[in-house]
């Protein structure tokens, strides 16, 4: 939900602060112990949907293939989501398992700020 509340923002949508409250939603979220690793199928598969939507809207915006870009962001959803889980378990050897947390929340907000800057 970052990159969608990162694009979203970036572009002026409408939607823009639902999707930034639910991105804070999953930051939450994902802090409690009964939360599934991102790495489990369904997770996996929603992170692969929400980078398809990121894909398409950048797509759209730079009036590119949606298509192409739609398979690109689901890609690197499922990479990243592979990526951050091992930083954070890494992270987690080191730091006490919220900081771990926190830092990697700081890595991705910075990432999807960043990349959805590029889009104005």
């Amino acid at each position: 939900m970052t990159g969608i509340a990162a694009v979203a923002r970036a572009t002026d949508s409408r939607f823009a602060r639902a999707a930034e409250a639910a991105a804070l939603g999953e930051l939450v979220a994902d802090k409690l112990p009964n939360i599934p690793n991102r790495t489990d199928p369904g997770p996996l598969l929603g992170r692969a949907i929400a980078g398809a939507i990121v894909g398409a809207a950048v797509g759209d915006r730079l009036d590119r293939d949606r298509v192409r870009y739609a398979l690109a962001g689901a890609a690197i959803a499922v990479l990243t989501a592979q990526l951050s889980f091992r930083l954070r378990r890494t992270l987690s050897d080191h730091l006490p398992p919220v900081a771990a947390a926190l830092a990697e929340d700081v890595l991705v907000v910075a990432a999807a700020t960043a990349g959805a800057s590029a889009l104005r």
